[in-house]
């Protein structure tokens, strides 16, 4: 175990948060002020949240030190943005180190958290390394990542599989009620009886499943050099998905889709409990409204609430990376070891425990039915005590202090035996994984009946996501390879179910009859029962694994070939972007270009690079400068990027403009240049066709100019829906 030096001054490891957690939060105080509701959280509130729980868990474990945040703030000083902190211990630790922008991601004289705010397509949430000794296994230095952008795209995707699993819910639930109403009025007409009571503890059925979705971001390991057989296409996939699990990357897959599906549900039901709401999620018949169904507002609170959620997960579980815990890919079975209801007044009070996550680690990559770890789980705080405090718990609830002693030795001086007497977690990580059917990442359940569960609803969740078209932009036979491959490393997990019973066949039952009528009736006789009961729990709960996952695969093999959906949307659906084409652009003779995905790409990526222009302007100067202002700042230095004196010909030439950006005092080159560096003033990706091209050109001028004819509070409105966009 890699680890911090644990005797540090003022007992604190400083963790720096980046000034664009300042951007975000200035957002979410105007949407406050917008919206009237106060109670919506900054990502700043929920990092101190998430750092807060693994304090506590330090605390528990009795490590010797507390993580510290350090928040920036920012003041302009002679027209310039400095970077300050009013906590005068991060303050000295910045001192000569952080400059007017912030911390930087990566710079190892100190931690940082990073809020990477653009979407980057890439389906990566969260990234959390650290810089260790190569002698003495020290942690000398620590970052994370943490992907705003990223995580906000998957907004759409996950309501989507929300919805379509609590919909399967409903309709199951729905088709058990109808057989037994039918089976009551049959019932009534022989002997008028009434079966209300057995309806009624039907409405009870759940099917929450967690529907994980491994890494399918490799879909370009074959591109390059072709793969000349399939064992060679699949040896590249293992390679591919083995470097992203040991980079410590925590990918848009990886989401515990449940814990986020009952807490969405749940708080949406309460809220339209609590006040009438002008739209309901919810259809009358209690059915959830699918993506197209919700209005703006709704995709707005639906955004924060798995944005929230899913960010708090994800630092939590980067943090730990950074602690020097490693992936512990059983911290879903490990049944002994998860959080219960008497953990709210014992020594884990402190973490004030809501709900009781079925894992015994954060570290794990869950794929569950209840809710994984937003707090570090029990395994978590005992590797941290180990770690830092240098101490172990017994089964008889004794703690042993470790000092400098091997375990074995200090165990050895009080007379214990670790195999006998030490409090045991179960554990396996990276290079562990996939030897046996416990040890998996993005599995759910204690046992082969619940793991197998868990993999089955996957399948079914991926397949609803990949093949059906759900109104995606990209849609595309070249996903075919990584959903292909995804599937094959599944059903090779599934198989390894299958011989955990072949081996119990082979090794524990040895007469073929008791084989015959164990794996008939799925329990084993009652001699055996009587005599054995632990083996026959352990024989029972494969075999039961072994018959759902057996019809499965003959489930797959009897699916039809090809499935086709039509589906419509209504006017009050679509994207901001083609409300304000028809509302306020209205360029009708242009509208073609939102109805082709060739031509609409060249306009969606130009008013992309614009936002994003915007809002390096105003981290470099502080400018929160209008459309026509960045336009014609971009339109003046374009074409004059080699001249020397960029910088004092646009002072003469344009002095308005360099003074609205700050730049009109003594010592403002060097800014200047630095900002001219990071825009990106690239002309758009037009069309192979010159007369296309020269009409996606006319349409974007016409586009420019509106945009710069717009006023102050109509141009605030159009780039907020664009950004929703």
């Amino acid at each position: 175990l890699s680890r911090w030096n644990p005797n540090r001054k003022k007992n604190r490891i400083y963790y720096f948060l980046t000034n664009s957690y300042i951007e975000e939060e200035k957002e979410i105080i105007a949407k406050r002020e917008r919206t009237g509701n106060e109670s919506i959280p900054s990502l700043k509130d929920i990092t101190v949240e998430a750092v807060d729980s693994l304090n506590s868990g330090l605390k528990i474990a009795g490590a010797p030190f507390l993580i510290h945040l350090c928040k920036p703030k920012t003041k302009l000083i002679n027209n310039k943005t400095t970077t300050y902190f009013e906590d005068r211990d991060c303050q000295e630790k910045a001192e000569g180190k952080i400059e007017s922008r912030g911390a930087l991601s990566g710079d190892i004289r100190y931690n940082t958290i990073a809020l990477i705010r653009p979407s980057l397509g890439n389906g990566l949430l969260g990234y959390g390394p650290n810089v260790v000794h190569p002698e003495t296994g020290e942690v000398l230095h620590a970052h994370v990542n943490m992907y705003e952008g990223n995580l906000k795209r998957q907004t759409r995707s996950l309501w989507t599989q929300i919805s379509s699993n609590e919909n399967r819910a409903w309709l199951k639930n729905k088709n058990q009620l109808n057989k037994i109403e039918t089976k009551a009025i049959a019932s009534n007409l022989t002997s008028n009886t009434n079966d209300t009571n057995n309806a009624l503890e039907t409405r009870g059925f759940n099917f929450n499943g967690r529907e994980e979705h491994e890494v399918d971001d490799v879909n370009e390991i074959s591109k390059k050099d072709p793969p000349r057989s399939f064992n060679e296409l699949l040896g590249k996939y293992r390679k591919a998905r083995q470097k992203v699990l040991n980079k410590n990357l925590f990918f848009a897959d990886f989401i515990n889709l449940s814990q986020v599906q009952e807490s969405i549900i749940s708080t949406l039901r309460k809220r339209e409990e609590v006040k009438s709401l002008e739209k309901s999620y919810f259809h009358k018949n209690g059915r959830v409204k699918s993506w197209n169904e919700l209005n703006r507002d709704q995709k707005d609170v639906i955004q924060r609430i798995l944005l929230v959620h899913n960010f708090k997960s994800t630092l939590v579980h980067e943090i730990g990376h950074n602690l020097g815990l490693r992936h512990n890919f059983m911290g879903s079975v490990d049944k002994d070891n998860f959080y219960n209801e008497k953990d709210k007044s014992n020594k884990y009070k402190d973490l004030e425990l809501k709900v009781f996550p079925t894992y015994s680690s954060v570290m794990d990559y869950a794929g569950n039915a209840i809710d994984s770890p937003i707090v570090p789980g029990k395994y978590d705080i005992a590797a941290l005590k180990f770690a830092y405090a240098r101490k172990v718990e017994l089964k008889n609830g004794k703690t042993i202090n470790l000092g400098e002693d091997s375990l074995e030795k200090a165990l050895q001086k009080e007379n214990y035996n670790s195999e006998e007497d030490l409090k045991s977690y179960k554990y396996c990580t990276d290079f562990e994984k996939s030897d046996n059917a416990y040890c998996n990442p993005f599995d759910h359940g204690h046992n082969l009946s619940l793991i197998a569960d868990s993999m089955i609803k996957k399948y079914y969740s991926d397949y609803e996501r990949i093949n059906f078209r759900d109104d995606k932009n990209y849609f595309s036979i070249n996903q075919t390879e990584p959903y292909f491959l995804s599937k094959f490393y599944l059903f090779n997990q599934m198989k390894m179910i299958l011989s955990e019973w072949d081996y119990i066949r082979q090794n524990k039952l040895s007469m073929k009859d008791q084989e015959f009528e164990i794996y008939k009736e799925k329990k084993c006789p009652a001699v055996l029962s009587s005599n054995y009961p632990d083996e026959c729990k352990e024989i029972e709960d494969a075999v039961k694994a072994s018959h759902k996952i057996g019809h499965f695969f003959l489930s797959i093999l009897k699916e039809k070939e090809l499935t086709c959906t039509i589906f419509d949307y209504g006017p009050d659906q679509i994207p901001n972007i083609i409300s304000i084409y028809k509302n306020d652009f209205k360029e009708e003779e242009n509208f073609y270009f939102l109805n082709n995905f060739n031509q609409r790409k060249v306009i969606i990526n130009f008013l992309k690079t614009l936002l994003e222009n915007k809002r390096k302007i105003e981290i470099k100067t502080g400018y929160d400068a209008p459309i026509k202002d960045i336009l014609d700042f971009i339109a003046y230095i374009k074409p004059k990027l080699k001249n020397d004196n960029l910088f004092e010909n646009f002072l003469i030439e344009n002095k308005f403009l360099m003074t609205k950006f700050g730049f009109s005092g003594e010592g403002k080159k060097q800014i200047f240049q630095e900002l001219v560096n990071s825009l990106n003033i690239e002309e758009p990706i037009f069309s192979n066709d010159s007369e296309i091209k020269e009409k996606q050109k006319k349409h974007l001028l016409s586009m420019s100019t509106y945009l710069s004819s717009l006023g102050n509070d109509k141009e605030k409105e159009i780039i907020e829906l664009l950004k929703q966009d």
